[in-house]
């Protein structure tokens, strides 16, 4: 068995993408291919930044309830709990206070900080959300290039939209948590890997492990890739592998990163081992818990991470059920090199983090732990399409679905009255209580009493709270502070009882300084 039927690359000989061949050179490029490549590119790379340039500084909140979370509300907006975390990161390595005692470094990885600081020296809080955009329209790219290497081009290129528009990615290239950064490493690493392997350039092996390394300053747990590359190499080469150059490059480079990580972490924090045995993302910790059942239930943990809705990875990309059998697939068609390493990791990261401390909550959701892993569950997804007619119908029904859910799931939001698009995803309530609270709400300016009293009683007939807070007066919105919902849903139901007049709804009303309301006794809700 050589190289190629290890990995399973299949490209065939007459294909003339831009990629590096065994020369060093770069094959033809036809224009078709390459205007249709940087068509997508630019799409991408568009819409992640038009995301951002819209949303920020009030992201979509994908906390339930969030305005009742004190950690999340302290720095909302824009950051949503962890996102103040790596931004704070970022802060101490420009003010050199990195390490610093009591400092969030301590406790967290900071590859991703380290990352965001040119776009934050330049941007401020923006900074970490610009860099997120760019970092995974990087990896999609990466991903392209990867794909290209096991299948056609028109495969390639719509597997990469995929990764990039119809997974939990779109989201994400619109915040400042770490782990997009994860994604882009492991990536990277993969790709280098199976270039060595398809085309025997060794030097491949050593950028594989570099990659793979960087991944400990990011999210460790991803490391562990590195293993599977020399597992494969062993199985390939026999026992010849320990003395070949291309093992020497591949642990060699991930040795370069992994004394850095280890040197760090003695220098400044005094331990070798601070991030791989004590913290709440380590593998130590979730491999413990796993094992000996403290703290979590790894059953409900796998549960809540794959189908709790509305945060479970399943019910996010309902494609995601199709993967184990596109991993049948490409067993079945020689691709076991590439299989075993994509299915053993993903089965790895999931059980890891399925049994660690923090599998799913409403701020940070499965998906966030499993972005490392995602361009993983597309590969597999890629075969199904090349199968019979059933498979394409399954595939493009859940295809679909995941757009949607995605898309609109995102960004929509749960409250949008009679409209046809409602995304469960996003607490939309929690987002405009909170910005009502701190004055960031826009406050459109109002003709007359009737043109306030009329988007008042049109916002209750809708229920839009948006429109309904943008009504109410400085003064009412502090009074009904931590019972803004319980205030809404009351006029509401009365709206929609016949005969009840403006007084069961309205106190006073000044148009330059909106609506004051009849609040109900919400005496039962102070305990």
């Amino acid at each position: 068995m050589n190289d190629q039927e290890l990995i399973g690359v299949t490209r065939s000989a007459d294909e003339d993408i831009a990629l590096l061949s065994t020369t060093g050179n770069f094959r033809r490029i036809t224009p078709l291919r390459f205007m249709v490549f940087m068509f997508m590119s630019a799409s991408i790379l568009g819409v992640y930044l038009f995301m951002n340039s819209m949303f920020f500084s009030g992201y979509p909140v994908i906390t339930t309830f969030a305005e009742k979370n004190d950690l999340f509300t302290e720095h909302y907006p824009p950051f949503r709990m962890n996102e103040w975390t790596c931004y704070s990161i970022t802060e101490d390595i420009i003010e050199g206070k990195l390490y610093d005692e009591g400092s969030f470094s301590r406790l967290y990885p900071i590859g991703f900080s380290i990352l965001s600081v040119p776009l934050t020296l330049k941007w401020g809080e923006a900074g970490p959300y610009f860099t997120n955009a760019i970092l995974l329209w990087l990896s999609a790219i990466i991903f392209f290039f990867l794909m290209m290497e096991i299948v056609p081009f028109y495969l390639a290129v719509f597997s990469t939209c995929i990764l990039a528009f119809a997974t939990p990615n779109i989201f994400f290239a619109s915040s400042a948590f770490s782990e997009p950064s994860a994604q882009l490493f492991l990536v990277l690493a993969l790709f280098f890997f199976i270039k060595a392997m398809s085309t025997r350039h060794k030097l491949f092996y050593f950028f594989a492990g570099l990659s793979a390394g960087i991944n400990l300053f990011v999210q460790p747990v991803m490391a562990i890739v590195v293993i599977l590359f020399v597992v494969v190499l062993v199985f390939e080469y026999g026992r010849g592998a320990w003395m070949d150059s291309g093992m020497y490059l591949l642990i060699g480079s991930f040795l370069i990163p992994f004394a850095g990580f280890l040197t760090i972490n003695r220098l400044f924090l005094n331990d070798y081992t601070v991030f791989i045995l004590s913290t709440p993302y380590c593998p130590y910790n979730s491999a413990s818990q796993m094992l000996y059942g403290t703290e979590r239930n790894i059953i409900v943990g796998l549960w809540k991470l794959l189908f709790d809705s509305p945060h479970g990875i399943v019910f996010i990309m309902p494609i995601v059920m199709l993967v184990p059998q596109g991993f049948i697939i490409m067993w079945r068609s020689e691709l076991k090199g590439l299989a075993a390493i994509a299915g053993i990791l993903v089965v790895a990261v999931i059980l890891i983090t399925a049994a660690g401390v923090c599998p799913v909550t409403g701020e940070c959701i499965g998906s966030r732990h499993l972005m490392g892993i995602l361009p993983l569950l597309i590969i597999p997804l890629v075969f199904i399409w090349e199968e019979e007619i059933g498979e394409k119908i399954w595939f493009a029904t859940t295809l679909v679905l995941t757009l949607y859910m995605c898309t609109f799931g995102w960004w929509t939001g749960t409250s949008r009255g009679s409209g046809y698009f409602i995304g469960v995803l996003h607490d939309r309530d929690a987002r405009m209580i909170i910005l009502s609270r701190k004055d960031k709400l826009e406050r459109p300016v109002f003709a007359s009493t009737k043109d306030i009293e009329g988007r008042f009683f049109s916002s209750l007939e809708s229920g839009d709270m948006r429109v309904w807070l943008q009504t109410l007066d400085r003064a009412s919105i502090a009074e009904i502070h931590g019972f803004e919902r319980t205030v809404f849903n009351d006029l509401v139901s009365k709206r929609r009882i016949p005969g009840m007049d403006r007084s069961h709804f309205i106190l006073s009303v000044d148009p330059d300084k909106g609506i004051r309301p009849v609040i109900p006794n919400l005496s039962f809700n102070l305990d």
